[in-house]
């Protein structure tokens, strides 16, 4: 996933929805779930944090989600988890 960061520093936050593409097939190991979720907490918006809440019930999702609203705090409380 190196070429994530490159793309969302080219593009901006709105790569967000084509990173979380990568957890919607079928088998999705715990490496894809984590490189996933380490892009999304490093995305500054609303969206990104919307996709891991989304996440929540997957118990590999949790300690992203956990690190988004430490590095985030308004944004945790802001946005009501699904």
């Amino acid at each position: 996933m190196p070429t994530v960061a490159t793309v969302a520093e080219g593009i901006g936050t709105a790569v967000a929805p084509l990173v979380a593409e990568q957890l919607r097939s079928s088998y999705v190991s715990a490496d894809t779930v984590k490189e996933v979720n380490s892009v999304l907490v490093e995305l500054p918006s609303d969206e990104a944090f919307g996709l891991l809440l989304a996440q929540l019930d997957d118990k590999r999702t949790q300690p992203a989600v956990a690190k988004a609203a430490r590095r985030y705090p308004r944004r945790a409380l802001r946005i009501p988890a699904p």
